[in-house]
């Protein structure tokens, strides 16, 4: 057991949680007001940060889920898919008793589709990373099983394609109004042209760590595509130009892509820390919990707070406390559910 456990500690990256917990709080700004005076370039710039956390979030999940023993894999994999599985029953049965279901869902076959195959959920819409998570990960573990036992292949052929899928998030989210003329929906975020093909990229960057490490500066390329990406969001804004449609969204791919290759190169950044510490234990209950928190003060909260220019450091703060006190529950009753 001793040695078991000193594995975990070598494979063991702090600037993953640091990075997760970084995109935790980058999902509340998300969702929350913040200087209600500059909201129009704020949320501008604010948009380039969220369009990389939740990819972050499903990436890092592919990266620890890896193992070269593949059947190691199907079985950390099935123990997710059961963990998450759960975790939407209880969310949602939360959450139902805050926002219950007003309409008839029976006659809007819609909403059925949206929740059973985009993974969208029927209410308090930031639950789709849950349900998008789930059914992404049960394609990854059919398919690979598929892979591994009845064509005798390791699959990651099978996970590059699977990718690749991301492209179809480009086409019918940026440009969609472009193609089609319609602006982007939020259909988009789903299990397909998200979750799995950021979890499976997450499990290719695994497959090749070796090679990429090799490169030495994805903390500079990192900047260099937030600052073109800025560049073609005031080109867009200031002259409405073709480039500044055509290129966010592979600037997007390049800052998740090396925002995530950073931190995999510089492994021990934030050891020991209390961000290491929020990204390991808080920060799934942070995600979770936070609109919840925001609800809860948008209906109750006095207008003397001033909510619209100090929403995100209230709703902030108390989703770490929350976060907290649900995790040091959870240790005290010995059972972990968020």
């Amino acid at each position: 057991m001793q040695q078991n456990n000193q594995v975990k500690r070598k494979e063991s990256i702090a600037s993953l949680y640091l990075l997760k917990a970084l995109c935790a709080i980058g999902v509340v700004a998300c969702h929350t007001p913040f200087l209600e005076g500059l909201s129009l370039e704020y949320t501008q710039y604010l948009r380039t940060f969220a369009s990389i956390v939740v990819p972050v979030f499903f990436m890092i999940t592919g990266y620890f889920l890896y193992n070269t023993d593949r059947d190691v894999f199907l079985k950390k994999t099935w123990a997710t898919i059961k963990k998450v599985g759960l975790l939407i029953l209880v969310l949602n049965f939360i959450f139902y008793w805050f926002a219950p279901i007003t309409c008839s869902i029976f006659d809007k076959p819609v909403i059925w589709f949206r929740w059973i195959l985009m993974g969208q959920p029927i209410y308090f819409t930031h639950l789709w990373y849950l349900t998008a998570l789930f059914e992404a990960l049960v394609c990854m573990y059919v398919c690979m099983y598929v892979c591994m036992y009845v064509f005798k292949k390791r699959g990651t052929k099978v996970l590059l394609l699977f990718s690749l899928l991301y492209i179809i998030r480009i086409l019918y989210g940026p440009y969609r109004e472009l193609l089609f003329g319609h602006e982007e929906s939020l259909m988009n975020a789903n299990f397909v042209t998200t979750a799995l093909p950021c979890i499976s990229f997450g499990f290719i960057v695994k497959e090749y760590k070796t090679r990429l490490l090799k490169f030495n500066y994805w903390g500079y390329l990192y900047w260099a595509f937030l600052i073109l990406s800025f560049l073609t969001k005031f080109v867009l804004s200031k002259f409405e130009s073709l480039i500044g449609i055509i290129a966010p969204p592979w600037l997007t791919i390049g800052m998740i892509f090396s925002a995530f290759m950073w931190a995999i190169s510089h492994k021990n950044i934030g050891n020991g820390t209390a961000w290491e510490y929020m990204g390991r234990h808080l920060s799934g209950s942070i995600y979770y919990f936070h609109y919840l928190i925001l609800f809860l003060y948008l209906k109750y909260l006095p207008t003397y707070f001033d909510y619209p220019d100090w929403g995100f450091v209230y709703v902030t703060i108390s989703s770490i406390i929350v976060a907290y006190i649900i995790k040091r529950v959870q240790d005290k009753i010995g059972f972990n559910i968020f």
